[in-house]
């Protein structure tokens, strides 16, 4: 049986669709790294909300009577309140912009194995139809007698 010479138009498919999977997987990358600052972002915030609230919490302790300090103290936990809620969703948009990256890294290494393996089986089969050809030559070959002296 000859080897399939379909081999470099099946190379050419695979290195296109290398090319899509590496660019999903710096996609994909750039959207993690993009999740990440926005966390951090987040994350940032939502200490500077707790240390806005502490201070309008000590202010309000030490002036119960004063409707401006409840009023701050009030905005202030709604600012936290709002931060919290912020870093919670940034912390979901980061844990499934981590997700995606992961399955395009994990697609693009499982095409490659797989690309391996094929052209592994290409070139063997290549190898194989050669030294059946080669021997097909060497049957076919006349015979030489080599003289003894």
């Amino acid at each position: 049986m000859a080897a399939d010479q379909r081999g470099p138009m099946l190379a050419r498919i695979a290195e296109v669709r290398a090319q899509r999977l590496t660019r999903a997987a710096a996609e994909a990358h750039a959207a993690r790294n993009a999740a990440e600052a926005a966390a951090e972002r987040a994350r940032l915030e939502r200490e500077t909300a707790a240390a806005t609230r502490r201070e309008a919490r000590a202010l309000f302790v030490g002036t119960p009577a004063c409707a401006q300090a409840r009023l701050w103290l009030d905005r202030t936990i709604a600012g936290e309140t709002s931060a919290i809620a912020e870093l919670s969703e940034r912390s979901g948009r980061l844990d499934l912009a981590r997700d995606s990256h992961d399955q395009a890294v994990g697609a693009l290494a499982r095409h490659q194995i797989r690309s391996d393996a094929v052209a592994g089986h290409h070139l063997a089969a290549v190898r194989a139809e050669r030294r059946r050809s080669e021997d097909r030559a060497e049957t076919d070959a006349p015979a030489v007698r080599v003289r003894a002296s």
